[in-house]
């Protein structure tokens, strides 16, 4: 089981950006008072960024 453990610190980093870009968009935007809309563009961000991270930073 020879498995490749991505490094660790680009996941951190990813990670982090992750997490602030959905604290930005949340705190920062017309979407405030609407939790659905909200709810939709986080799921989407999370989406695509798991995506990207399966396809491109886990190979790093």
């Amino acid at each position: 089981m020879n498995r490749k453990i991505g490094n660790p610190i680009i996941t951190a980093i990813y990670l982090i950006i992750w997490v602030a870009l959905i604290v930005l968009l949340d705190t920062m935007t017309y979407l405030s008072h609407d939790f659905f809309a909200r709810l939709i563009v986080n799921v989407s961000i999370a989406i695509v960024f798991v995506i990207v991270y399966f396809i491109f930073i886990k190979k790093l």
